[in-house]
This record gives C-alpha cells, sequence and structure tokens, in this order.
C-alpha cells in the first residue's frame, strides 16, 4: 500500500469517528460518546494530527457543558492549553505571557475562539459567571495569538471572521462578566489592547482586499520588509518549539529575533510617521494612559452588535453597554435627519442624549478625545457635550487609539490653498452635481473662493485658484506643504466609498480626485481642511467607522482633518474657516480654535435662525490637536520692554545728576 494510500484510511478513519461523534450528539445519545471520543483521540495522536485533535478538544467541551460537568470541562480545556505550552487559564490577562512564548497559529486561535463560542452559549443560557470567566480567557488568548501571527495573514475573509468573532465575545463577556474593583482595570485593559489591535488588522485586511495597495519611502520600506523576515522565523521557531519546548539553541534564537524586532519597530516609529504603517506597530494601552494629562480622557467606541464604550484616562479606565446597535442606530438618524433638515430636534436630541448620559456623569476632564466607530461616527459630540459652546472643554476625533501622540513630524508652516472654479455650461451634466450642495443649490462657491484667497494671504501661502486648482498641480505639489486648505465640492458615494471624490478645475469638465489615489498621496501635513460639503459622512463600516476622504488623507500622511459631517451652506463655512485660522495664526491648537472659531460664529449672527446647529456643529477636527504656528510669546515682550525702560530711566536720572 502506497503511503498516499495509507493517509487516506487514516483521515478516513478519523473523520469516521469524528461523524460518529456528531451523530450522536444530534440525537442526544450522550452515554455512547465517551466511546468514540477516546478511538477518537487515540487515532489523532497515533496519527499525528493537530486538526483533528483540535476536533476532539471541541466535542470534549460540548459533552462536558451537556452533562454540565465542570471538573471534565477544567481538565480538558487544561490539557488544550498545555499543547500550546499555556500552563492555565489563570495565567491568561493576568502575565504579559505576549512576550514570553505565546505559541500557535490562526487556527490554534480559530479553535480557542470555537471553544469560547461553546462556552459563551452555555454561560448566557444558566448565567454562569464560572463560564463567562473561561469564555472571556479563550476569546482573550485567541486574540493574542491573531496579534502574533499578523506577519502571517493571507488577507482574506476566513481572518476577518475570525477578528469580528473575538472582538464580539470580548465585549459581550465583559457587559455579562460581574467584575469587582480590584480586577476591573486588568479586564478592560487587556481588552483594549486586544481589540484595538484587532481592529486596525481589520482595516488592513479590508484595504488590501480592495486593493489599496501603500506606497513607502525606501527607509520605511526596508525596516518593514525585514520585519516581515523576521517575524516569519519567529512563526518557523515557535512551531518547532511546541514539539522541543526545551531546545536552548531554540530558544535563543526566538529571544534575539524579539529584541531584533522590538529594535526595528522602535525606529520606525521614530521615522516620520505614517498612518500606513500603523498595523505594524503595536497598540500599548499603558504608554497610551502614561502620555495622557490629568485633564484628558478618550472615549473609545467599539460596535459589536452593541455599542461599547470605554472611557480611557490617565489613572482609569471605565466600561459601558450603551446597548443595542440597531436601536442606538434609529436615534442617531432620527436626530441627524432633524439637524439636517433644519428641524426643532429638541425630542431627537434628548433620545440621544439619554443613551450618552454616560459621558456627562463621568467626564470631569477640559479635553475629550472620540475615537467613535460605527453609527456613533455620525454624532457631533460637542453638542452632547458642551451644547452651547459656553464650559472650557474641547472635543476632538480620532481614528484609531494607536495614532494619539504618534507624531514625529517636523512642524512646516506653508500653507496651500485651492480654490477650483466650475464650468457653468448648460450641457456640462455630470453625476455628482446632483449630490452637491454647498450654497442652496448652487454649483459655483464664490464665498468659497474668497475664503481660500484670504487663508493664503494670511500665512503668506500658495493659492491655486480657477483653472490652477487642478488635479495635475495638487499631485505634484502637494507633499511640499504643511498645512493644505481645499475649498472645493467633494462627492461621497455612500453606497460605494471608493466612488469618493474631491471635484478641481479642469479645460473640459471637472477633474475628480478619487480615494485610492489620495490614499497613496505622500503628504507631509500638519493639517488638512476640507472646507467642501460633505467630506466625513461616509458609508458606515464595521471596522473602520465612517468611510470619508477624511481617513483617506490621514492615511497619505496628514497629522489631522477638519471635515464636515453634513452639508453646511458656503457663506456661513467661509465664516467659520477664516476665524479658525486667525486663531490657528494666533498659535491656538487646532481643537481650540476650531471652538473659539465657532464660538465667535454664534456671537456674531443676529439671526436666531443661523445658530441651528445645521450651520456650525457639523465641523470636527480628527487627529494631531497641537498648534501648527508658535504661539507669541508675549512675556519677552514685556520683559524686554521693562528692562528697556528701566535702563531708560536710568541713563535720565545720570543725566540729570550730572546737570
Amino acid at each position: 500500500m502506497s503511503v498516499s494510500d495509507i493517509k487516506k484510511d487514516q483521515m478516513f478513519a478519523l473523520y469516521a469517528y469524528d461523524l460518529e461523534v456528531k451523530k450522536r450528539f444530534l440525537s442526544n445519545n450522550l452515554d455512547s460518546i465517551p466511546y468514540y471520543l477516546d478511538i477518537h483521540l487515540e487515532l489523532a495522536n497515533k496519527f499525528q494530527r493537530g486538526d483533528f485533535l483540535n476536533k476532539h478538544t471541541l466535542n470534549s467541551v460540548k459533552y462536558a457543558l451537556l452533562r454540565s460537568d465542570s471538573k471534565d470541562l477544567d481538565i480538558t480545556i487544561n490539557n488544550y492549553l498545555k499543547r500550546i505550552k499555556v500552563n492555565s487559564l489563570d495565567e491568561i490577562g493576568a502575565s504579559d505571557i505576549t512576550n514570553n512564548h505565546l505559541y500557535g497559529s490562526l487556527h490554534t486561535a480559530q479553535t480557542l475562539i470555537e471553544l469560547s463560542n461553546l462556552i459563551l452559549e452555555n454561560a448566557k443560557l444558566s448565567n454562569n459567571q464560572n463560564l463567562f470567566q473561561k469564555s472571556f480567557k479563550l476569546a482573550l488568548l485567541s486574540g493574542m495569538l491573531v496579534n502574533e501571527n499578523r506577519s502571517q495573514f493571507n488577507f482574506n475573509v476566513f481572518e476577518k471572521n475570525l477578528i469580528d468573532n473575538i472582538n464580539t465575545n470580548l465585549l459581550l463577556c465583559r457587559s455579562l462578566l460581574e467584575v469587582d474593583h480590584t480586577e476591573n482595570n486588568m479586564f478592560n485593559d487587556n481588552i483594549v489592547n486586544v481589540v484595538e489591535q484587532n481592529t486596525n488588522s481589520q482595516l488592513t485586511i479590508k484595504n488590501t482586499i480592495n486593493n489599496i495597495k501603500y506606497s513607502y519611502n525606501e527607509g520605511v520600506k526596508k525596516v518593514l520588509d525585514t520585519l516581515n523576515l523576521i517575524e516569519v522565523r519567529i512563526a518557523q521557531l515557535k512551531s518547532r518549539l511546541i514539539k522541543n519546548d526545551d531546545d536552548k539553541n531554540l530558544i535563543e534564537e526566538l529571544d534575539s529575533l524579539k529584541l531584533n524586532k522590538s529594535n526595528l519597530l522602535l525606529s520606525l516609529k521614530k521615522q516620520s510617521y505614517d498612518s500606513k504603517i500603523n498595523d505594524a506597530l503595536d497598540f500599548n494601552l499603558a504608554e497610551l494612559k502614561s502620555n495622557l494629562s490629568k485633564q484628558e480622557v478618550i472615549v473609545r467606541f467599539y460596535d459589536y452588535d452593541n455599542l461599547y464604550a470605554f472611557l480611557i484616562s490617565k489613572n482609569k479606565i471605565q466600561f459601558f453597554n450603551l446597548g443595542n446597535s440597531e436601536d442606538l442606530s434609529q436615534k442617531f438618524f432620527n436626530f441627524l435627519s432633524d439637524v439636517k433638515q433644519l428641524k426643532n430636534y429638541k425630542n431627537s436630541y434628548n433620545d440621544v442624549s439619554s443613551n450618552l448620559e454616560f459621558l456627562n456623569k463621568n467626564l470631569n476632564f477640559k479635553k475629550v478625545t472620540i475615537v467613535p466607530e460605527g453609527n456613533v461616527s455620525l454624532i457631533p459630540f460637542e453638542l452632547f457635550l458642551d451644547k452651547n459652546l459656553e464650559s472650557d472643554r474641547v472635543v476632538n476625533y480620532n481614528t484609531s487609539l494607536k495614532l494619539i501622540g504618534n507624531i514625529n513630524r517636523d512642524s512646516n508652516e506653508l500653507l496651500a490653498s485651492y480654490s477650483p472654479t466650475y464650468l457653468e455650461k448648460p450641457d456640462n451634466k455630470n453625476e455628482f452635481r446632483a449630490s452637491i450642495e454647498r450654497s442652496n443649490n448652487t454649483y459655483q462657491l464664490p464665498f468659497a473662493e474668497e475664503e481660500a484667497a484670504y487663508v493664503a494671504s494670511l500665512f503668506d501661502g500658495d493659492l491655486y485658484n480657477g483653472t490652477t486648482a487642478n488635479k495635475e498641480n495638487f499631485i505634484s505639489t502637494v507633499s511640499n506643504y504643511g498645512v493644505l486648505h481645499l475649498a472645493m465640492h467633494a462627492y461621497v458615494d455612500e453606497d460605494n466609498e471608493y466612488n469618493s471624490k474631491l471635484l478641481f478645475s479642469s479645460s473640459g469638465s471637472e477633474d475628480h480626485l478619487d480615494l485610492n489615489t489620495i490614499y497613496n498621496l505622500k503628504l507631509n501635513a500638519d493639517l488638512t481642511t476640507l472646507s467642501a460639503c460633505n467630506t466625513g459622512f461616509g458609508r458606515v463600516d464595521s471596522e473602520e467607522g465612517v468611510l470619508s476622504l477624511s481617513r483617506a488623507f490621514q492615511y497619505a500622511g496628514s497629522d489631522a482633518t477638519l471635515t464636515s459631517l453634513w452639508r453646511v451652506p458656503d457663506k456661513e463655512t467661509s465664516i467659520i474657516m477664516k476665524r479658525f485660522y486667525e486663531y490657528l495664526k494666533e498659535g491656538l491648537s487646532k481643537d481650540e480654535a476650531l471652538k473659539k472659531a465657532k464660538q465667535e460664529y454664534l456671537e456674531s449672527v443676529d439671526d436666531a435662525n443661523l445658530k441651528h446647529p445645521y450651520y456650525w456643529a457639523g465641523f470636527v477636527l480628527t487627529g494631531d490637536t497641537s498648534p501648527i504656528t508658535n504661539s507669541p510669546n508675549y512675556w519677552i515682550y514685556i520683559i524686554v520692554g521693562s528692562l528697556f525702560f528701566l535702563v531708560l530711566v536710568i541713563i535720565m536720572k545720570k543725566r540729570s545728576n550730572l546737570g
């Protein structure tokens, strides 16, 4: 008999006994299951088939749960964990095993999450806290393994679904677990560390599937290629160490490679930071918290069937389950509909506010960073945290916890302002014109043109207007500027975000800059202002929140973006934008400048109708909030002036005495 025939017979036997176990589960014939489980295990060990050993573990856990045999359940789980070199469930999350020797592939992670699923379903029926703990720990370990195996991704639906499953289980278990005060931070820290990294990996998978291929400078590319080789070798060593865990040479090589990897990641982080390398960098919540001031808090939302929120401050992290995502989304849409149609929004505002009450009860902070996901991304949080802009609280946004504080670029104050002229010929009809509305359905943007010229003159920058504001000029010059102001039309396709576009001038018709092109621009910008309609609002996606031009510019290398969540009229946009840049010129931070611009707008308009949030609340700042210019140091002028005055007085006295 040939080797291939022997292997076929082995596979047939393994599948046959696995099928017999499944038949008995379906018929609820539990008494005979141990017999078939034992033979199945014996054959899997004999033929050294890890995949069938995993199947045996899943069947054994299911059998223990059906009999409510907690002892057998613990034995089965611990035996499986020892196979992947984890001593016990207690070790998971309580110690930093990710920096030690965490073994197992993505298929191991899949088995772990399937175990978590089985236990979680049983726990929900019985409300058994011990089972919730087990399901949580297995999901957490699965997430850690996914993080360790990122270099092995094939960027496919299997990986996407695996990550979805892990995040769902972790967040649901956390909401159902009764956690005491001493355990609270440990649970919350573990969840955010894993889910945040998973969320960034999801985006990388999605962009790869959609053929967004990033281009890097040679230095970054070289480091990433070296990292990939190191991670492949690490995966090989871990696979060998599962069978030879006492091989000192393998352990020494693994430790050396991990040290090299850490040093390379550090060098990558020190280079000009780029959102495109976001997934290559490990997320460290402890580092993020240590860099926060005492007056700063981050609100991180995750949307997995329910909407969850973590309040992250320097010394504390709190968890909230806000309820069913679909129910909340309906409330969000009702509110946004009222605002965008200039209706009385009191009732819909109160409906949303009741679900966000946890924020005002727990936010005694001056700076609030919102990191949204799902339909909550559409909400202007400033309205719910500082409705009339009367407090000293400032609100900004970010798209990822990993991006907060990771800005290493030297400041460049050189500004470029772009303001295209659009053709008004009767035969110049296109698919975008019906969608575009920034000034009472007027296609031309006279206030935007004036705004662009004013901003350029304020910063002594370069103005591209009329036909010079074309796509070719933009692409060829954009990397030279530290501040980009784009006063133009935008088209956001809510059904297909990759069809979203910015509209530039052209000799024949509008020239369109699409999302794929924007993703791979090489920007060096502190700020990109998209002073165009509807730039922040795109199709809601589970991995990314609002898919929009704003995120594309961040990935292209802009530290921050200023966008609008809905269509804002040309005149009101221009007023707020001018004031925003004036405050930036004075040296204010970006978030403070935007708030003051809005405050000044509200104070300056006499018509009460124009104070409606529709005209001002839609502008949001996403990303780094630091100033783009150095604030004038008035104390220096005061001191120098005082010294000059003192010297002058002394001279005058001496002359008087001599006289």
